[in-house]
């Protein structure tokens, strides 16, 4: 299966004027109703048993902060639900992050982006991407090899008992893969280009 969801986690973010969302694959223990509120909702985790998205959404956001800046905006996160028939997205739930900023003091790498990636638990290859880090590497290196110290948490993080990033297959992760940083093209024109 490579469809996304069944759940996902979107956390809005906005970098000198432009706004980018960060997304993750997930699922939930039950049936949560439309509206139901964050502390209500039980996030599956990948072994530290059912966490309720207002704790597993903080957690997510602590980890990718140090790859954002101190001037990045996030203040909010909301769980949709992926429709079987024809993947439309159906609100769930949301609420405010404990830790609104970035949390790196140094510069924004603008039309850059970062993408790390896991094999998952059915063989796939899952992956984050966070858009305007605060890393301006040009290259690609073993996810949490120590090239960048900033990807050491978020490797962990993967690894740990407490995630809820699955893999489009529908599995958590089970080895790190890489980190790669480059250019954006597309973020490019529409940042630089009038």
């Amino acid at each position: 299966m490579r469809d996304p969801g069944p759940y996902q986690l979107e956390i809005p973010y906005i970098i000198q004027g432009f706004t980018h969302y960060f997304h993750v694959n997930c699922d939930v223990i039950g049936s949560p109703v439309v509206g139901s509120a964050p502390a209500d909702v039980d996030m599956r985790t990948k072994g530290s048993g059912p966490t309720p998205l207002s704790t597993s959404a903080n957690l997510l956001w602590a980890t990718i902060r140090p790859l954002l800046s101190t001037t990045t905006l996030a203040s909010t996160y909301v769980l949709w639900k992926f429709q079987t028939t024809n993947q439309d997205r159906i609100f769930i739930s949301g609420g405010d992050l404990t830790a609104p900023n970035g949390s790196n003091v140094a510069t924004p790498t603008l039309a850059w982006q970062g993408v790390m990636s896991f094999r998952s638990g059915g063989g796939n290859i899952g992956k984050l991407q966070v858009m305007e880090p605060v890393i301006a590497l040009n290259g690609r290196y073993p996810l949490g090899g120590g090239a960048i110290g900033e990807t050491v948490a978020v490797k962990n993080y993967l690894m740990g008992s407490t995630c809820i990033v699955m893999a489009r297959d529908r599995s958590f992760p089970v080895a790190p893969l890489n980190e790669s940083f480059g250019q954006n093209d597309t973020l490019r024109d529409k940042r630089f280009r009038s």
